[in-house]
């Protein structure tokens, strides 16, 4: 029975089970059994197999060999990496410190895993940190000729002398699984911070357990309003709030496509989007905006034609769509039948839930020339070139809004370990009102006595055709004309 908690013994994102992945999974399990299963030790084979994982690291070692064999054959495996340094710190002996990532990877009703999209951005930018900690430490010396990857080209960051381990765990975007997770985490003392959760959803749900046991909490993802009304001691975020984030998007529409009428789509079920609608109601009064209607977009009996003919009979008007994440599959798909049946007749407005390949798959120009995006991060205008570079270089293409946040995330907590390793510690760092580092999404600071990030500037994307990549088309800053402006090569790897 798994509890969606591994260090390395589980492989948690199913998308495919690599031979080589597979072996040194296998391994790492067998070194979990004598502590989970309370095996005892005065047995002959459970000796042996308590010799070979804690005295002579042999199983480690096999591990991280198979891991490494992993990573040259499916370089983009997030999870891959992440646990190759793991069975690398445990193979070399080193002193490291414990961190958890919360990722929604989501199963249907067969358990067969229906969305990791978002699950491996997040990732991916927890690797990308863990990967940098770990490289400074062996940077003299390859351990037992066991390598990582980006030793010439990632930015090496040393945590005090230690290694980094990183336990992932899946909430499955299920309020009863994220509890139970949360739960175990908290009771573990090696653990000294928490990277998640990505949706609002199950953020509000779980934040009081981490917060009530003092273990801090950093969101990459969670951008409702609610968690700043009732802020948490222990609870942080590197995304920007449904304030700032409604107060752009009424600017986008008054003084870009000189708009003053919408119709608001949106999920009433989520705190995210309801959240997200009651400010963009608020900053629609003050700037003397008027929402025409709002309409939830999640019913199962939603029908698209229906409410883009009801917006025209309601005149000009612009389209906000603020559906949940790809996480959340229904208020999604929607959103994508509301793009298409608009027929590029009104301009829509999305925040980034929409920012997502299948977003691309619509595939017909003429349905995405009036459809703009509002993401925290593009690789085309990041505040850090550097990092989108590397990222091409470590993952074999550019990343999403979703890694770079997560990798600030990561960032934010490994200063607080730095600074003081222990879970009032790193509260205590991120509390201070000095604290400041600069992320590769801009600055990072938090408001005083509630967590929230003071600013970042939301950037504004579009989709135009670009033919060698997947679908056809991609996604780049609205100050670009084109692709070529922006200095893309289309026949580039698509943006995942």
């Amino acid at each position: 029975m798994t509890d969606n908690i591994s260090i390395g013994e589980e492989i948690l994102v199913k998308l495919f089970q690599p031979r080589d992945k597979q072996r040194g999974v296998d391994a790492v399990a067998q070194c979990q059994k004598p502590w989970n299963y309370f095996l005892p030790i005065w047995k002959s084979h459970i000796r042996q197999q308590w010799s070979d994982c804690f005295v002579t690291k042999k199983s480690y070692q096999e591990a991280a060999q198979h891991l490494q064999q992993s990573w040259k054959r499916e370089r983009r495996s997030p999870e891959t990496l992440i646990y190759l340094n793991n069975a690398i710190v445990e193979a070399t002996g080193v002193d490291y410190y414990t961190i958890t990532v919360v990722v929604p990877v989501l199963q249907d009703e067969t358990e067969q895993i229906s969305n990791a999209e978002v699950a491996e951005e997040i990732l991916r930018g927890v690797a990308q940190a863990q990967t940098e900690v770990n490289l400074s430490l062996f940077k003299k010396a390859k351990p037992f000729n066991f390598t990582l990857p980006g030793a010439n080209f990632l930015n090496l960051n040393d945590l005090n002398g230690k290694g980094l381990k990183v336990i992932i765990a899946n909430d499955a975007n299920r309020e009863e699984q994220a509890n139970k997770v949360a739960n175990t985490i908290v009771k573990r003392p090696d653990i000294l911070g928490v990277i998640g959760h990505w949706t609002s959803k199950i953020t509000t749900e779980t934040v009081d357990i981490y917060n009530q046991n003092k273990l801090v909490l950093v969101s990459p993802g969670s951008s409702t309003y609610e968690l700043t009304v009732k802020p948490r001691k222990f609870f942080f975020r590197v995304v920007t709030t449904n304030d700032f984030r409604a107060e752009a998007m009424v600017d986008i529409l008054m003084n870009q496509i000189n708009q003053n009428r919408a119709t608001i789509f949106y999920n009433d079920a989520s705190p995210y989007s309801s959240d997200y609608k009651k400010r963009l109601e608020e900053k629609f009064s003050e700037k003397g905006a008027y929402v025409i209607d709002s309409v939830e977009i999640s019913r199962p009996n939603f029908n698209a034609k229906n409410a883009i003919e009801k917006v025209r009979k309601d005149g000009k008007s612009a389209i906000i769509l603020i559906p949940d994440t790809p996480v959340t599959n229904n208020s999604f798909t929607n959103s994508l039948e509301i793009i298409k049946e608009n027929d590029n007749q009104n301009w829509i407005i999305a925040d980034s839930g929409i920012y997502s390949p299948k977003t691309l798959n619509i595939a017909q120009p003429k349905l995405l020339e009036k459809v703009i995006v509002t993401i925290n991060w593009h690789h085309l205008n990041s505040p850090q070139p550097e990092f989108a570079q590397t990222t091409v270089q470590l993952w074999g293409g550019p990343v999403s809004n979703r890694t770079a946040l997560s990798y600030d995330a990561a960032k934010v907590l490994l200063e607080g370990i730095r600074q003081q390793p222990t879970r009032q510690g790193i509260q205590n760092i991120l509390a201070d009102q000095s604290f400041s580092i600069d992320g590769v999404t801009g600055k990072i600071k938090f408001k005083p006595g509630t967590g929230d990030r003071q600013k970042l500037p939301l950037e504004l994307v579009k989709i135009v055709p670009c033919p060698n990549q997947m679908f056809g088309f991609t996604f780049i800053p609205v100050k670009f004309s084109t692709p070529e402006d922006a200095g893309l090569n289309c026949s580039s790897s698509v943006d995942f």
